[in-house]
């Protein structure tokens, strides 16, 4: 699931940090609860509100809070990391190694846990310094324990969250390239020398013919549409002259040409 949101990302073209952390799971987080929340009691009353709250409902989202303040004190807070069962040391281990394998890189981060008691073992979350504080763009973990929530049987599952609405403020859509040449006629009877025309630019370049006349707004459309570098347009005017009008829609610059120079290589 990691390395999917990872290509997922790279596809994209966003750059992000991978961030990872243990849970454990029914046979090391009982423990380290106690000793968060024995560590909790030592800071009295110089945690929030929100802290005091969660003491006594869901201690470990303590090491998430955004208060300054209490991050500060939480730094000598014991790390569940530090406390896992053999089992679940040896799960997160093999997970760092299947991602050094494949060139991931990661960091720790020991705060790094969730609020539902569902989860067990590893924590992720891919997050951007490109986008504020509300930095995580993709997460998710181990679900081990939530199809026994929903009265199943022991269920051992995985998944994860993408933010669609974070992911479109980091995408830079690549820019198509100009190139090539769109022609057009301006009535019926110029359209023969703007086929004579394309089959000469064909022999160095793509050139594209609408065999439709049209008004030059509608052919400066088109050439748009395509991508087209230059708008080649033969109406009246230029037929009487013997010349073609050419566009540059990268520089933006007009000019004729004879018709004559074109036609012959000149």
């Amino acid at each position: 699931m990691i390395m999917m949101v990872a290509d997922i990302l790279k596809a994209l073209g966003i750059g992000y940090r991978l961030q990872l952390n243990s849970l454990g799971d029914q046979n090391c987080m009982p423990s380290y609860r106690e000793n968060l929340v024995a560590f909790i009691d030592t800071c009295g009353d110089n945690i929030c509100d929100d802290c005091q709250r969660r003491k006594s409902t869901n201690p470990i989202r303590v090491l998430d809070c955004k208060n300054e303040k209490c991050q500060h004190l939480y730094v000598k807070a014991p790390k569940l990391i530090n406390q896992l069962c053999v089992g679940c040391q040896s799960d997160f281990n093999t997970l760092k190694s299947i991602l050094d394998d494949h060139a991931i890189s990661y960091e720790i981060d020991t705060n790094l846990v969730r609020g539902l008691d569902y989860y067990s073992k590893t924590a992720f979350e891919f997050v951007s310094d490109n986008i504020g504080s509300q930095s995580a763009i993709a997460g998710g973990g181990r679900y081990d324990r939530l199809i026994e929530f929903l009265d199943g049987k022991p269920t051992p599952a995985v998944g994860f969250a993408i933010g669609i609405e974070r992911l479109l403020e980091l995408i830079v859509m690549p820019q198509p390239v100009r190139n090539g040449y769109y022609l057009g006629a301006m009535d019926i009877e110029s359209l023969p020398i703007i086929l004579k025309t394309a089959e000469k630019y064909r022999q160095t370049d793509t050139a594209v013919v609408e065999y439709e006349a049209k008004t030059l707004k509608n052919h400066l459309k088109g050439a748009d549409r395509i991508h087209a570098r230059y708008c080649v347009v033969i109406g009246e005017n230029e037929r009487m002259s013997n010349s073609i009008w050419i566009k540059d829609l990268v520089e933006q610059k007009e000019t004729t040409l004879s018709l004559n120079a074109i036609i012959k290589g000149q």
